[in-house]
């Protein structure tokens, strides 16, 4: 059920950003691989156990959402498109994302062992799915039932439920944890005005933005972790630039850039407060790099790279509670997923083939497509 909006104060996310030390050792880096025929992947999230969610191309150019598990890179299917992604998955290996029908989107689900499922939507036109928690509820958006807006959703025992139903409001989730905590980003009708929000037993919080001001401003939460602490991205200023936050304390916090770099965005964040993402390292997107957020600093992956490893990380999209890093980069001319091991995690899944980049930021799924209004 929705309420009336109103900011919520440290008692609605009271988490702080722990310091965490980098480890000194240097970092191992695996590749998903591709799909037999096909030049391009990208790891978009990881469970406890270290299987990965994402997608690659087939042979054809086709888009497949794709398992990585124990060194093998599974194709998912699709629900009759050519088109279909992987975002999310849970302890289980079930992998959630969107899947083109040949006519609209569709939020789906593929568990282990199981085949693709639509998730349904609450409209008629179309529904995605960007993450699912431990007790196999998954979080998107949906047409709304008039199909004339994009609602933050949730699918659960074969249910698809609004989280802003009536009022006006679009918008989308981005992120679920362990207890049900739902985060993401919500727009008022008529506006460009793009608030987080908080989904917690029920309620829907509005948390505002960084105050970008003016008649455009955006924040959008891609991630929370089970103490509550959020992350996301939102721009500064009106028609401004994108900035990685962390939301803990009924405040954001500016996470910066890499390098002075333009815009930046947070995707993903752990049980101990480290947070994964991308920036730019200048002033266009052509050049970005995966980053990790440790001790109030941003730091660029590739500095953690062994020598001469030949991979440039675009991206980082997820982190699990073993520091174990997925995301998107380069290699040998190629776009691949990757999953980077520290050195100080304690489950290294097995590695792969080599070879990686694809989402390019997958944390700005909603700021971006309402933009293109999907």
């Amino acid at each position: 059920m929705r309420t009336q909006f109103g900011r919520v104060g440290a008692a609605r996310a009271c988490a702080t950003v722990i310091a965490l030390a980098l480890p000194a050792m240097g970092a191992n880096i695996i590749d998903i691989g591709t799909l037999a025929g096909g030049n391009s992947s990208a790891a978009t999230a990881i469970n406890a156990s270290g299987q990965v969610a994402g997608y690659a191309t087939t042979a054809s150019g086709d888009t497949r959402p794709v398992r990585y598990s124990g060194g093998t890179l599974t194709d998912l299917g699709t629900l009759g498109g050519t088109f279909s992604y992987g975002y999310g998955i849970n302890a289980s290996g079930t992998v959630v994302g969107n899947s083109y029908t040949g006519t609209v989107y569709r939020a789906f689900s593929a568990p282990v062992g199981g085949s693709i499922t639509s998730l349904g939507s609450v409209g008629t036109a179309g529904s995605y799915a960007s993450a699912i928690n431990d007790s196999g509820v998954a979080v998107g958006r949906s047409w709304n039932v008039t199909n004339t807006g994009i609602d933050p959703a949730s699918y659960s025992g074969g249910s698809v439920t609004s989280l802003s139903t009536g009022g006006g409001f679009s918008g989308g989730a981005g992120g679920i944890n362990a207890n049900g905590d739902i985060v993401g980003g919500i727009e008022s009708a008529g506006t460009n005005i793009t608030d987080l929000f908080l989904y917690h037993n029920g309620v829907l919080s509005d948390l505002g933005n960084m105050g970008g001001g003016g008649t455009f401003s955006e924040a959008f939460g891609t991630a929370i972790n089970n103490s509550g602490l959020i992350v996301g991205s939102g721009n500064l200023s009106e028609q401004g630039p994108d900035h990685a936050f962390y939301y803990s304390g009924g405040a954001f916090h500016d996470m910066g850039t890499l390098n002075g770099g333009y815009q930046s965005g947070a995707s993903g964040v752990n049980s101990s407060g480290e947070i994964v993402g991308y920036s730019w390292l200048g002033n266009n997107g052509n050049n970005t790099a995966a980053f990790l957020y440790a001790n109030g600093s941003m730091i660029d992956l590739n500095t953690l790279l062994p020598n001469n490893s030949g991979w440039q990380l675009a991206t980082a999209n997820g982190i699990n509670d073993s520091g174990l890093i997925v995301g998107t980069g380069t290699i040998n001319g190629q776009t691949h997923g990757y999953i980077l091991d520290r050195g100080q995690a304690s489950a290294t899944p097995e590695p792969g083939s080599f070879a990686l980049l694809g989402a390019g930021g997958l944390m700005a799924g909603y700021l971006r497509s309402r933009r293109r209004k999907v």
